[in-house]
């Protein structure tokens, strides 16, 4: 929940019981490169000693990236495929080169070695349309990777043409990565049913990610499950399910993900 986003943060040192806690976020973000300690100020509340730690936050790199209305998705195609540039457009790739929706933006997967090219391409061609840039090693997404690094080396080998002339995973690495998306990145936000939820089988008709699941699994003659818990246990079957610690991290921002681990 830290404020990377922020230019100056500022920290209460009013109460010692907390330094530790303090001092250990500290030592980890100074140790990433993340803030800058600015020093200490005192602020006057009703003349009683408040005492502030004030942080500047770094600039870091997104992924959230955008494109120029006049080069386009196809566009940006083209050079993907000119250059050679090691790539998978994860999800929701069925109507390229057209986006799923008018406020869609297009994800993208791509090799750690390729992914300056993509970044300065995107930089030096800025515009409307949003490209999320992931790598297929790295800490991009909320500080760990994307997807597991073995598995996104994997996804890109296995990558064969799609609509639009697009590098898209195959069968069984799409139903993969889109579950992994829905429980690990999603949780509820997916709005697929939990027991730790409301959501319901009504729901399933309207549901996006849904939509794309049963067509897959129809082909492959297996399924994955209705609920995300079921979900879960195909994950794990299939080598898929992030380690203990990993899932750790994401529950501090996937409220399903933290569900599931004070229950168990």
């Amino acid at each position: 929940g830290f404020p990377t986003k922020s230019k100056f943060v500022l920290v209460s040192l009013k109460y010692p019981r907390y330094y530790i806690f303090i001092i250990l976020g500290l030592l980890r973000r100074l140790r990433m490169g993340t803030i800058k300690i600015e020093g200490i100020l005192n602020l006057n509340n009703r003349n009683l000693f408040s005492p502030w730690l004030v942080l500047r936050c770094k600039k870091q790199e997104t992924n959230s990236l955008n494109l120029s209305q006049a080069i386009g998705i196809s566009g940006f195609i083209d050079f993907l495929t000119q250059n050679n540039i090691r790539y998978v457009v994860p999800r929701f790739y069925e109507k390229l080169p057209e986006l799923e929706a008018e406020d869609a933006d297009l994800d993208i997967i791509v090799d750690k070695d390729d992914l300056s090219k993509v970044r300065n391409f995107l930089g030096v061609n800025p515009g409307p349309i949003p490209i999320d840039v992931y790598t297929s090693n790295g800490n991009d997404y909320h500080g760990m990777s994307y997807i597991p690094p073995i598995k996104a080396t994997q996804v890109l080998d296995n990558a064969i043409i799609g609509p639009g002339g697009a590098l898209i995973p195959d069968k069984q690495d799409a139903i993969d990565l889109i579950v992994y998306h829905i429980l690990y990145h999603k949780g509820h936000l997916s709005r697929i049913p939990s027991v730790h939820n409301q959501y319901n089988s009504a729901n399933e008709k309207n549901n996006k990610y849904l939509k794309v699941i049963r067509p897959l699994c129809d082909s492959l003659e297996y399924e994955v499950g209705n609920t995300l818990e079921e979900m879960d246990l195909y994950m794990a079957s299939a080598g898929w399910r992030p380690a203990l610690d990993t899932l750790n991290k994401m529950a501090a921002w996937n409220g399903w993900v933290r569900d599931i681990l004070s229950t168990t």
